[in-house]
């Protein structure tokens, strides 16, 4: 066995078209792999790597956070929730209508799984989601 195939984005310019062309002929006839002579005629063109992929060639540890699933505003949201902020107040340091403040808590609350229940409630658990998850980083 091999080394593994590399994953190269070519990011050529006009007059490119051959070398672009080699290579979707390549994927074209299912082999999944870019041929040495491809890979020669692209090598001196600016390439781009998904930084995920650069991180996993280099060996870097996968860290994952239960918070991955928001986005930045739902994130801007939850920190100040975490300081005891209410919705209100939360809405005028965002410079939003309370609306929004509470369409972005339904949506943190959905994004991480916290269902209203009789014994628990939802916004509590997101704050210990949200220390749990600044303690861990």
């Amino acid at each position: 066995m091999g080394d593994p195939p590399a994953v190269v984005q070519v990011q050529g310019g006009p007059g490119d078209h051959q070398e672009t062309g080699d290579l979707e002929q390549t994927a074209d006839h299912g082999k999944g792999l870019v041929g040495e002579h491809q890979v020669h005629h692209v090598a001196d063109r600016p390439a781009a790597l998904d930084p995920e992929v650069v991180r996993q060639m280099l060996g870097g540890a996968t860290t994952r956070s239960v918070l991955d699933p928001l986005t930045p505003r739902e994130r801007e949201v939850l920190a100040p929730m975490a300081e005891r902020w209410s919705n209100r107040a939360i809405a005028r340091r965002l410079v939003v209508p309370s609306r929004t403040v509470e369409a972005h808590t339904r949506g943190i609350f959905t994004k991480l799984d916290l269902p209203e229940s009789e014994d628990e409630h939802p916004r509590v658990r997101a704050i210990l989601a949200y220390l749990g998850a600044a303690g861990a980083a």
